[in-house]
């Protein structure tokens, strides 16, 4: 095969600024994503009438939202269910919890959250707290049951948790005011967390490819495999619990050795008076006063684990950071020798690349009516 030399030219210069220009536009693409708020684009429609102004263009900025892992909307069981507390803590000591002192038991549902009591701030996000009541106020208390566990993970991660099925007694309780959600046969622990994102779109981490998965974490392991052999211990001795939800929880936790505590009680309900503020946050009466040593030793461990296995090392729209195998020389991993190495190496690839294009350059410059390369 044949390939005329100024063809090829062109075609390797070509390929070389689509490159660069892609890659300028995927870069800026990036950093639009990372540093520019959401935009809404919308047009002034022309009806056709010879007086009507021309069609325009404005753009609505979206202010930029901030959520904290250090706030959270939850189910918890309340207080004075003590044999759901005392059952749900021996389990989670027996399989040494990292997050004993720090978490109450919960579900999460909209995790993380938005700051609606800014740290120097005397107030609350009034209309933050108003979207959340009107949610809870379409959703009627109903009833959950720990009888069943559940685990995910894989070879350098393991969860073992507490599957919160829900549900309403038709004969003690009263039914949820949305017909059109009992239609879909939710849970009504689904259905809630359902109606609070409605209210609060930006909050949509919990659902998973559009599915929310309640759960109460007892403990984090090191692998699935001893997830499993913590599940099968607790199900020698484990029995079901039940326990009414009257009300759900805004907590915050304050610093990294924080514990969650009570910042708002939203109770369920149509003829319920609202969201009940607590300025200083309070404590569940279940929660330990202090961090035990292995409970913090095990939380650091976790802490480890975690930026081991790379998750740490992950970039916030989902492209993975080059680690030091990616990279090029490394002053702290390579040795000197290696480093001159890798270094020879690339000097001579410059050298033979500009030695390539000197030839198709002269090559051109000859008779390119018939010059010709292999």
């Amino acid at each position: 095969m044949y390939l005329n030399l100024r063809s090829a030219t062109f075609w390797i210069t070509s390929a070389t600024i689509l490159k660069a220009v892609g890659g300028f536009v995927h870069n800026f693409g990036r950093m639009s994503s990372n540093s520019s708020p959401p935009r809404i684009f919308s047009s002034k429609v022309n009806d056709g009438s010879p007086d009507a102004a021309p069609q325009e263009e404005t753009v609505t900025e979206l202010p930029a939202v901030k959520k904290l892992h250090t706030m959270t909307v939850c189910m918890v069981p309340e207080s004075k269910y003590a044999d759901v507390w005392e059952a749900v803590t021996k389990a989670r000591t027996e399989l040494r919890d990292p997050g004993l002192f720090r978490w109450p038991p919960h579900a999460n549902m909209l995790y993380p959250f938005l700051d609606i009591k800014p740290k120097n701030s005397e107030s609350f996000d009034e209309d933050k707290l108003d979207l959340l009541s009107a949610a809870v106020k379409k959703c009627e208390p109903f009833q959950v049951s720990f009888d069943s566990f559940g685990t995910f993970g894989g070879q350098h991660r393991g969860v073992l948790y507490l599957y919160p099925r829900s549900f309403r007694d038709c004969d003690s309780m009263q039914q949820s005011t949305l017909s059109e959600e009992d239609s879909t046969n939710e849970e009504p622990l689904v259905q809630l967390q359902s109606i609070l994102q409605e209210h609060l779109p930006e909050c949509d981490d919990q659902k998973k490819n559009g599915k929310y998965t309640p759960h109460i974490t007892l403990s984090h392991f090191p692998s699935l495999e001893e997830a499993l052999d913590g599940q099968a211990k607790l199900e020698t001795w484990w029995q079901s619990k039940e326990f009414i939800v009257n009300e759900i929880y805004v907590l915050k936790r304050i610093g990294d050795d924080g514990q969650f505590k009570i910042l708002a009680s939203l109770p369920l309900g149509e003829n319920t008076l609202g969201a009940q503020i607590h300025d200083p946050p309070i404590v569940f009466p279940g929660m330990p006063l202090v961090e035990e040593d292995w409970v913090r030793e095990e939380r650091m461990a976790l802490k480890a684990r975690r930026n081991g296995n790379g998750r740490r090392g992950t970039r916030r729209n989902g492209r993975r950071k080059r680690g030091p195998v990616d990279r090029g020389p490394n002053k702290i991993r390579d040795t000197p020798e290696v480093i001159a190495k890798k270094r020879a190496e690339r000097v001579v690839k410059r050298e033979l690349l500009a030695q390539e294009v000197a030839a198709i350059s002269a090559a051109i410059g000859g008779d390119d009516s018939s010059s010709s390369l292999f």
